[in-house]
């Protein structure tokens, strides 16, 4: 779990500009620690693979990256900033480097995707020096200080699955990268189906013995 008082000195001390591209930040620099408890316990009580992460640095925390829903399934979106103190430090990069490596090496999701405001010149670098690619791009309501209203996605695929979806599905918005998937997850659900079958005969045969009077056996 997070340190609230740590969280709170980073808030303070970006007060300035993490409120720029983040709607929920804009007045950050007046929450109270209830605020702040408030928000970590928020993200503490995320389940699966819906987590947030505090990136510390001996008493200081550097920033905060979260987890959560990307297109389908197959992906993961992250979100992701860093306190001012520590900006232009290459930390948010690193940050966002080793958050890729967990989605694809130890949570096996297909793809990443990054929702950024066109404008926002600094996450854009960031996604840029981790590899990801620009597949689509949307309108939405303003978010901070600064923000357009125009969002760009962009995506890094696991090279685990290279060969299973590109990043010209997600540009011609082709989700038939889909289908094998479906195909995996049926097959399973069949197997589920078939072991509670299996289950619940063996259960019935158990209950037919305890309930069936045994014949006197001659030894």
């Amino acid at each position: 779990m997070y340190d609230v008082l740590k969280h709170k000195r980073m808030c303070e001390a970006s007060k300035d500009n993490l409120g720029n591209y983040l709607g929920f930040a804009e007045d950050i620099g007046r929450w109270e620690m209830k605020h702040h408890l408030k928000w970590i316990a928020s993200h503490v009580k995320l389940k699966g693979y819906y987590q947030a992460f505090g990136a510390f640095y001996e008493e200081h925390m550097l920033g905060v990256i979260t987890f959560s829903p990307a297109k389908d399934f197959l992906g993961i979106q992250i979100c992701y900033y860093t306190s001012s103190l520590y900006a232009s430090k290459g930390i948010c990069t690193l940050l966002t480097d080793l958050m890729v490596s967990r989605a694809f090496v130890m949570e096996n999701f297909r793809y990443v995707e990054l929702h950024i405001d066109v404008d926002n010149i600094g996450s854009k670098r960031v996604a840029e020096k981790n590899d990801f690619a620009v597949v689509a791009d949307y309108d939405c309501s303003k978010s901070g200080r600064l923000g357009s209203g125009k969002m760009q996605v962009w995506v890094k695929i696991n090279p685990k699955y290279s060969g299973e979806l590109t990043l010209e599905d997600f540009k011609n918005n082709d989700d038939s990268y889909l289908s094998p998937a479906y195909q995996s997850l049926g097959s399973v659900f069949s197997a589920i189906k078939e072991l509670q079958n299996i289950a619940f005969m063996v259960q019935s045969l158990q209950s037919q013995q305890v309930g069936q009077k045994r014949p006197l056996q001659q030894f």
